[in-house]
């Protein structure tokens, strides 16, 4: 199912009682996509959703899905996710797939999920009480709501800062009970929140004299980029690049579903940005490619591996000491991230584009991250959440994500999604509070978006 894949990871971003946008949306794709007629598809995407998957990539996803699959038999709404999300249960002629289709204000559709279907879980029974814990009884009353639908096996790490103390709790759904456990030194992949990291070492370099933030990446390169592109540092640490999510050779090397970006290395990133290089207009997208490729060209400048950049510059002044890029030297400690349907799945290999999502952590050691940023004699942090530009409803820094005010104070956010976990790290450095989520629900888990939620439902608990 390597076609279906492709468009997961380029659309991994979709905004979360189905509409009558969504139904009729729904109605057209269907009978487009059985008469072949693949460009009316094309038509009915927004405007993000064509730069992310453009015209030809469409095609080939649509037709590799019928070759697969065959044509659509039926369709049922089965659920929701959000306001803007409807989840079908899609029967086609050789498969039951899940279609999660979403919409926008102009009535395009702004994201197309597509996974294999299963049923809904059951919620499950919760023997936690709050006197045992370090918690509220409004905090494990929040926790509990956003984590019973998880499957068998799930496990949820925390960590909540107040007045800048911190405080852990685990839990573990096991034979459909939840219960409390420690698992606050344990490691998860942390996904999409290394893109602050990379960030960091951006900011780490620029107050050194090293580059300056409107340098472009091309004159530390040895690499000429097709047509003489130029995209600068902050551009990419903003997603202001005009880059695609994904490099449009990306699909064409992917040998393991499960494993996607093992064998994207730096021969492929150099076909791309030599050969294939085609920048969309310089707005916010939201790039795994442009963070990938920053944490590579500030590798090449200091002549250091994206790994012991992280050791030199992060893990080891902050003695994040179960942080990582490489799963093997923290296996005793690894908590097996789980496929939509609660199986244990592979971690991933970022490769060239570690900058984009390659670190493993644990709850601790990004609390001691998250600490350091209150610290406001901290300029490379500081530097990070200043804000470069529009991202959407939201501002951005260099990395971090400015969101709305709580109480009259900023947010600072990212969240991950991988194969196996979902993250989120939401902080705000004025009142030194922040939640720590990491857990080893798929980012294909049709109730993934509980993770994001619970970080900002339990920030409403803090003082």
């Amino acid at each position: 199912m390597k076609t279906l894949f492709i468009t997961l990871l380029l659309l991994s971003n979709f905004v979360i009682a189905e509409t009558n946008i969504n139904k009729k949306l729904m109605s057209q794709l269907v009978e487009y996509y059985n008469a072949s007629e693949y460009q009316k598809i094309f038509a009915l995407y927004s405007d993000e959703m064509k730069a992310a998957l453009p015209l030809t990539k469409s095609n080939e996803f649509m037709e590799g899905l019928k070759a697969q699959n065959g044509e659509i038999k039926d369709v049922e709404f089965f659920d929701n996710i959000g306001k803007e999300t409807s989840i079908y249960k899609t029967t086609f002629n050789n498969s039951i797939l899940s279609i999660r289709l979403s919409s926008d204000l102009d009535k395009n559709i702004s994201g197309l999920y597509i996974i294999p279907f299963t049923e809904k879980i059951e919620p499950a029974t919760n023997t936690i009480k709050a006197n045992a814990t370090s918690l509220s009884e409004k905090q494990l009353d929040t926790i509990i709501e956003h984590s019973q639908l998880f499957p068998n096996n799930t496990q949820v790490s925390i960590a909540l800062i107040e007045a800048g103390k911190v405080k852990y709790f685990g839990l573990l759904r096991k034979d459909d009970e939840l219960i409390a456990i420690d698992n606050h030194n344990n490691v998860f992949e942390i996904g999409s929140i290394t893109k602050v990291f990379t960030s960091t070492l951006l900011a780490n370099l620029v107050l050194n004299g090293k580059v300056d933030l409107d340098d472009t990446i091309d004159k530390y390169l040895d690499i000429t980029f097709k047509d003489n592109v130029k995209i600068s540092f902050k551009e990419l640490a903003s997603h202001h690049s005009g880059l695609p999510r994904m490099p449009s050779n990306f699909d064409a090397n992917i040998t393991d579903n499960n494993n996607p970006f093992k064998n994207y290395g730096i021969e492929q990133l150099r076909e791309y940005l030599e050969k294939e290089l085609s920048l969309n207009k310089k707005s916010f997208t939201y790039s795994n490619l442009g963070a990938g490729l920053l944490g590579y060209t500030l590798s090449k400048i200091s002549n250091k591996s994206y790994q012991q950049l992280l050791d030199e510059v992060i893990f080891k002044p902050y003695e994040m000491i179960n942080s990582t890029t490489d799963k093997n030297t923290v296996e005793s400690l690894l908590i097996k991230g789980l496929n939509q349907d609660g199986e244990v799945t592979q971690n991933w290999d970022l490769n060239v584009l570690s900058g984009a999502g390659a670190i493993l952590s644990s709850v601790k050691d990004l609390a001691k991250f998250a600490l350091a940023q209150f610290d406001q004699s901290n300029k490379a942090m500081t530097l990070t959440r200043k804000k470069t530009n529009e991202a959407g409803s939201k501002e951005i820094g260099l990395g971090w994500f400015i969101n709305k005010k709580l109480n009259g104070n900023d947010i600072y956010e990212h969240s991950g999604a991988t194969g196996g976990y979902v993250s989120s790290m939401v902080i705000i450095p004025k009142t030194q509070e922040g939640i720590i989520i990491l857990s080893n629900v798929s980012a294909f888990n049709r109730n993934s978006e509980h993770i994001i939620d619970l970080s900002y439902d339990l920030m409403k608990t803090l003082n």
